[in-house]
């Protein structure tokens, strides 16, 4: 299978787990020089041999670890985040196309003028999700106008609770010019670093408590429900809003930790949107099954539904967590 016999060109023990190899976007003249983005050289621009970089719980999982669990097998490093500094691969013949240092910039001012978009294409070279502790990704997006074209590939690294890299290249061309312009940037900064901005405008003891308020009050809100859940004709209405109320409460106090930003971009990460989405949805079926359309049996069936879909969600945040109740259903119904 060609994906293996990549990996073995490359000396990585895997490939992204969505690899688009056959997707290209290629910008090139009539006599065959050009520049072109494809996958497959990006992969080669990965340095295997620099700074290998860790999961927020690498430390935790090492210390639990005794001598006797594993082998001691070496295993060659390699960089399992797929940062890659590519910036396009050249086509044609070299002495059409030469690459020189300037000192011109992008004029971001004409990029803001108001032009037609003649063409506009998004193409996604390869994307990882790093077994759950985040995502790894490079596409490139194109958007051509009248009097200029624009092309930026990214690469983007979001390791959960460790960092943030994002490797830029950005192509200009206008139309009246003889040149392109082609402009690389990197720029990384530590999750803490970012949460600690987010957070200024509370002190920690302050987000501590909000935090402790806030879930004791929806923890609060669910036991109480339980009781109401006895209370003659009614009841099965005051347990569906008071559960879901307390289910609110109990995950928006989070919030007071990481900040509203951070917790809405975890929130709809990849790895926990389709979780995301079902909480809300049952949230919002639950409450109309009771205050609009009176009926007992679909308040109690989305109580149920919302609580399967939440647990589904608090598993995200635990490394490995939803792998083992997968194996542990597959071992059941086997």
């Amino acid at each position: 299978m060609w994906k293996y016999r990549l990996a073995d060109e490359l000396h990585m023990p895997s490939l992204p787990e969505m690899m688009f190899g056959d997707n290209v976007l290629r910008i090139q003249h009539g006599s065959g020089f050009g520049i072109e983005f494809n996958a497959t050289d990006a992969l080669r621009c990965v340095n295997n041999y620099q700074g290998m970089l860790k999961v927020a719980c690498a430390e935790e999982w090492q210390e639990s670890r005794t001598e006797g669990e594993h082998s001691k097998e070496v295993i060659k490093p390699y960089d399992w985040t797929y940062t890659t500094d590519y910036k396009g691969t050249l086509l044609g013949e070299s002495l059409k196309l030469k690459v020189v240092p300037t000192t011109d910039h992008i004029d971001t001012e004409k990029l803001k003028a108001r032009e037609q978009i003649k063409f506009f294409e998004e193409v996604l070279l390869f994307e990882d999700e790093l077994h759950d502790h985040g995502v790894s990704s490079l596409s490139v997006k194109i958007r051509v106008m009248p009097s200029s074209f624009f092309l930026l590939l990214r690469f983007f690294l979001r390791i959960d609770g460790v960092l943030i890299r994002m490797n830029d290249t950005r192509l200009y061309h206008e139309a009246d010019k003889t040149y392109m312009l082609r402009e690389y940037t990197s720029r990384e900064s530590k999750i803490a670093n970012l949460m600690v901005v987010e957070a200024t405008s509370l002190s920690s003891g302050t987000r501590i408590k909000g935090f402790i308020a806030c879930f004791a009050a929806g923890i609060l809100c669910s036991l109480l429900g339980t009781l109401l859940l006895w209370v003659p004709r009614k009841g099965l209405y005051l347990f569906a809003v008071f559960y879901t109320f307390g289910n609110i409460a109990s995950l928006g106090s989070t919030v007071f930790l990481m900040g509203p930003m951070t917790q809405l971009k975890r929130m709809f990460e990849p790895t926990r949107l389709i979780a995301t989405v079902l909480v809300l949805l049952c949230f919002a079926l639950t409450l109309c099954s009771a205050f609009w359309w009176h009926n007992k049996g679909l308040a109690l069936i989305f109580c149920i539904l919302q609580s399967l879909a939440l647990t589904w969600y608090s598993l995200s945040y635990i490394p490995f967590a939803r792998d083992a109740v997968k194996k542990c259903f597959t071992v059941c119904l086997a």
